[in-house]
């Protein structure tokens, strides 16, 4: 199963092995910047997607935000 949220949370962790990060928000969007899911949670479940490529938001809890393209397969 495909998790989006784990690929993108891995790519922060290369970078920032020591720092945790605090989510407040994610969304998920079309290339034409249809919003296709929001969630405050830190999971996202993209299972029902079909193959593409999503861009994926994230706010933090400091109010920056980081926009990661996800492909999924």
């Amino acid at each position: 199963m495909f998790n989006a949220f784990l690929q993108f949370l891995m790519f922060f962790l290369e970078y920032f092995q020591h720092i945790l990060v605090q989510i407040k928000s994610s969304t998920v969007f079309d290339l034409s910047g249809k919003v296709l899911l929001q969630s405050n949670s830190e999971k996202l479940n993209i299972s029902s997607f079909t193959k593409g490529t999503y861009l994926v938001k994230v706010e933090f809890a400091d109010g920056s935000t980081k926009t990661k393209k996800v492909i999924k397969e």
